[in-house]
């Protein structure tokens, strides 16, 4: 899908790629068309993740536009919109000439059977304008002479397409002329290409000791001998004889087998000569007697992982350039005096993520390519189980059977296939039974409350789900995490202004809990207008409350006497835990991966840590001291 003549034969747009990924994300095609395909690779005949079982709930879903969800064993596929539908009906179209095209070249056939072959393949799959006729001209023109070649020398043995594609493609190289350079364009290579060429920049990648080895020849300069100087030439030396105007070297640290690499010999000579021969321009004093023939030295070594060198023989340019820069605008934050209550949790759930999407319009998704899979599946991915956990939730909640459900799910691809998904589904089906027993116990005659607080000169509105007369329930079919906390302080205070005598309580998987405690009037009021503050002065600067500084405080704080631990022993162990989950892990992606929070602290130091601990404090201690907060609820 990433060639643009193929897309346009089939009326396909480039921003239509990420739909389709999406789409077929969401169908779970894993290999095969069909079942006379699953046959021939020696595959189980599973149905379910078959193009052409995907193919029927597409076509199914447009005919009964959501009247069904499931019609003969089929689980319909709804597209929203005729645009959508068109685009799936161009991309059906190019998957069954795939198959088709598979089906002709799948067995052995005489040479002349597969003469035509490519000017079939390039004729239906391709749209050629006109500036390529002739290259794929003289491909056609490849392909038929690899095949005449076989019918004049009466080779008459059935022959795979592999074997001619081989012959095919190293035919093809031919088309290309080799170690040619492009004018304008940045090309890449390896060094012993290079003979004196002169490029305007140079930049050279890798220059470690085991990369660049120190030549044996002693005579450098004797370039008569042809063979002394192929066998030993300074690849080095050449290479900064062909630059004309930047040279540009660099060497990385190998952080996973945590060996120190050392810059090549020619960087520390080359630094060593330019130290002890020449004089930086922005310097007040200098020996003018020097020669002066380099302008500037620009060392960058900030980050002890990545170390650069770039020679630079005209300053001119930068200095211009840094005139020219324009100073960037401050955003002007428009704050509304009313808050929704959604908007308050929304933030304090995730406070910087919500900063980048909400004040600067960054959204960063994940590459939807990434998460195709050819696999068969063998566990419930993490995404379809959450669905699958408040489904079932839903199922007892009501008191209804959820083999209907089991067997949606499994058309969908949501489960794995036979008995995995089976024994996967009453696992599921176990925890979640727990989970609806503890709701029932508690669960008495809830209602939903609308309110309209005024806070300061700020009005608080939306409304609180799941009140019983005694107090607040909220629960998640999944372990309690912080989010889930944070979501229920916010309405338990509110809660706690509205109603006295009010508890919360938030539920879990495998009978966790969490108790949250009465609080008066009072200082509910000060809790939410505290809570309101942080949130106007999270619009303006992003608040660093991270998952790390939260199990910081966890560590350091005893809750039995209401105290922060002092002693070294317990703040070295609070600082291991810190960083533990800022760095993460071979199973678990740390904090400092978090494309956001990069943004914000490309490098953790000792200042940071101490203003992210510190800010976990201030906002976060309230909970702690007001609730039954574990270790395990954090993780």
């Amino acid at each position: 899908m990433d060639e643009k003549l193929l897309r346009k034969k089939f009326s396909i747009k480039s921003s239509d790629i990420k739909i389709l990924y999406k789409i077929i994300s969401d169908l779970n095609v894993r290999f095969g068309f069909d079942a006379k395909h699953f046959k021939k690779i020696s595959i189980p005949n599973i149905n379910t993740y078959s193009w052409s079982y995907a193919i029927n709930r597409i076509i199914t879903g447009f005919w009964l536009q959501k009247k069904y969800s499931i019609l003969n064993n089929i689980s319909v596929y709804n597209v929203s919109s005729n645009e959508r539908n068109i685009l799936l009906g161009n991309f059906i179209n190019l998957i069954n000439k795939l198959n088709k095209l598979r089906k002709k070249i799948l067995n052995k056939k005489l040479l002349k059977n597969w003469l035509n072959i490519i000017p079939q393949i390039i004729k239906e799959f391709f749209y050629i304008p006109l500036k390529y006729k002739i290259f794929f001209f003289k491909l056609e023109n490849i392909w038929k002479k690899i095949i005449l070649n076989g019918i004049i020398i009466n080779y008459k043995k059935k022959i795979s397409i592999d074997c001619l594609l081989k012959q095919f493609f190293q035919y093809n190289f031919s088309l290309y002329k080799t170690n040619t350079f492009m004018s304008g364009y940045i090309n890449i290579m390896n060094f012993n290409k290079i003979r004196i060429i002169p490029f305007k920049m140079i930049c050279i990648i890798g220059c470690d000791q085991e990369n660049l080895s120190l030549y044996t020849q002693t005579n450098i300069l004797n370039l008569i001998n042809q063979k002394i100087y192929q066998n030993n030439k300074n690849i080095f030396f050449e290479t900064v004889l062909s630059t004309q105007k930047y040279l540009f070297c660099s060497y990385t640290k190998n952080i996973k087998t945590e060996k120190k690499n050392y810059p090549s010999k020619y960087i520390t000579d080359i630094l060593y000569y330019i130290k002890k021969n020449f004089y930086i321009t922005n310097k007040n004093k200098y020996n003018k007697k020097k020669i002066h023939i380099l302008k500037q030295v620009y060392i960058n070594n900030k980050n002890k992982l990545n170390y650069s060198y770039l020679i630079n023989y005209n300053v001119e340019k930068f200095s211009k350039e840094k005139k020219d820069i324009k100073k960037y605008k401050k955003i002007n934050f428009i704050i509304k005096k009313n808050i929704p209550i959604t908007e308050l949790i929304n933030f304090w759930k995730n406070p910087i993520q919500y900063f980048f999407k909400k004040n600067l319009n960054i959204y960063i998704l994940n590459n939807i390519k990434n998460q195709l899979s050819e696999d068969e599946l063998f566990h419930i991915p993490s995404l379809d189980k959450y669905i699958i956990k408040n489904k079932i939730l839903k199922y007892y909640l009501l008191k209804k059977n959820t083999k209907s459900l089991f067997k949606k799910f499994q058309l969908k691809n949501q489960l794995p296939h036979d008995h995995i998904g089976k024994i996967l589904w009453k696992e599921e089906e176990k925890k979640i039974y727990l989970l609806s027993n503890q709701i029932n116990k508690i669960k008495n005659s809830p209602k939903e409350i609308s309110f309209n607080l005024k806070i300061k000169k700020y009005k608080l509105s939306g409304k609180i789900k799941e009140i019983n007369k005694l107090n607040l329930i909220h629960w998640c079919t999944n372990k309690i995490n912080f989010k889930e906390i944070i979501s229920l302080w916010i309405e338990h205070l509110v809660f706690c202004i509205l109603k006295k005598s009010s508890k919360s309580i938030l539920l879990g998987i495998n009978n966790t809990n969490i108790k949250f405690s009465y609080l008066t009037k009072i200082k509910a009021e000060k809790y939410l207008k505290k809570y309101i503050q942080g949130y106007l002065d999270g619009l303006k600067k992003p608040l660093l409350i991270l998952k790390s500084g939260i199990i910081w405080l966890q560590s350091i704080y005893m809750k039995k006497f209401n105290i922060i631990k002092n002693d070294k022993y317990n703040i070295n162990i609070a600082k291991k835990n810190f960083l533990k989950e800022w760095n993460g892990n071979s199973f678990y992606k740390g904090e400092k991966k978090n494309i956001y929070i990069k943004k914000l602290i490309p490098k953790i130091n000792p200042i940071i840590i101490k203003k992210i601990c510190r800010t976990c404090e201030y906002w976060l201690l309230p909970i702690f001291k007001n609730t039954n907060i574990r270790k395990y609820h954090i993780k």
